[in-house]
């Protein structure tokens, strides 16, 4: 059985992955889809948790 839900989720990681979505753009798509009952909270902590931004890397001087 199709699961939207996981389908979604695994489209918004992808898409930060690839670098075809930022990150404010997966936070934005994330809270659009829980406002309409698609994803959850708990989902959306899956997707935040596969979706961290690199840690800035230190000039080496």
């Amino acid at each position: 059985m199709f699961d939207l839900a996981q389908w979604l989720i695994d489209g918004l990681i992808e898409g930060y992955m690839t670098g075809e979505f930022s990150r404010p753009a997966i936070v934005t798509m994330t809270a659009n889809y829980i406002a309409r009952g698609i994803l959850t909270e708990t989902d959306a902590a899956a997707i935040d948790a596969a979706c961290t931004p690199a840690a800035p890397e230190e000039d080496m001087v």
